[in-house]
Formats: C-alpha cells, structure tokens, sequence
C-alpha cells in the first residue's frame, strides 16, 4: 500500500533550491573542463555557495537548530 505524501511550500522551496544547485553544479563542471572559463566557473560557485546558506536555512525551519551534537 503506497502513501500519499502531500507537499507544502516549505518542501517546494527545498527542493526548488536543490534543483538549482543541481543545474549550477553542471555548469560548475562544465567550465572546470579544459576550455571552460574560469571566471564562469567562480560566478556559478558563488551562486552555489548563496543556495547551499539559502538551503540551510530553510533546512533548521524544518528540523531546528542543531548546532549541539546529539547523545546517542
């Protein structure tokens, strides 16, 4: 028996930032290449690097702040 999982906006807004930073992390590769341009390749890892804080933040609305480690 499957289970419907309903999305909500939180969950779009992730998983909208993980797309992006899927697409940027092609071109990222791409101009790593021989060829690529180097200039290219820091813009797109800037923009990265905003998504990735942008993600966490989102993430600790989702599961806190969870700066403490955990007793197992």
């Amino acid at each position: 028996m499957e289970e419907s999982l309903e999305l909500n906006n939180k969950d779009y807004k992730i998983i909208d930032i993980l797309h992006q930073i899927e697409k940027l992390n092609s071109m990222i590769l791409l101009h790593s290449k021989e060829g690529g341009i180097q200039f290219m390749k820091e813009q797109y890892e800037a923009m990265k690097a905003k998504l990735l804080v942008e993600l966490n933040d989102e993430l600790k609305k989702y599961i806190g702040n969870t700066s403490h480690a955990m007793a197992a």
